[in-house]
């Protein structure tokens, strides 16, 4: 007999399997995103116990309004944060670092120190270039 998965087991299972392979080798998260990832199993399972406590709430007989709105706000916000910490995740490596001019100018003293030519880059931000 297997046991239940929580809501927080589920969603780990999902992003694990969302993860990169590469090379016929399945990646692993880092330090950060494992930290990211505990954090959403503990809310997905606080936002499960929310869920009971909210249908609960409506079948009783006499309905509390205050404590069914309560619980149902805490409910949203646990799922907006969920929504939020899993997109902060980036099981495909699709996001590339972003460079600042200062970053650039910094890395560029470094490699062509003083005296040298330069190569000028040019930083474009979201919008049209002037």
């Amino acid at each position: 007999m297997s046991a239940r998965l929580t809501a927080g087991k589920r969603i780990r299972r999902t992003l694990d399997k969302a993860l990169l392979t590469r090379n016929g080798k399945t990646a692993k998260w880092d330090e950060t995103e494992q930290v990211v990832l505990d954090l959403i199993e503990a809310a997905a399972d606080r936002a499960e116990l929310l869920r009971s406590l909210f249908t609960a709430e409506l079948a009783k007989p006499e309905i509390s309004t205050r404590r069914v709105t309560e619980v149902a706000a805490e409910a949203r916000q646990l799922e907006a944060n969920i929504a939020k910490m899993v997109g902060s995740l980036d099981p495909k490596a699709q996001r590339q670092a972003q460079k600042s001019p200062q970053h650039a100018a910094a890395a560029n003293s470094r490699w062509h120190p003083a005296g040298q030519q330069t190569p000028q880059m040019e930083v474009v931000r979201d919008g049209p270039v002037r």
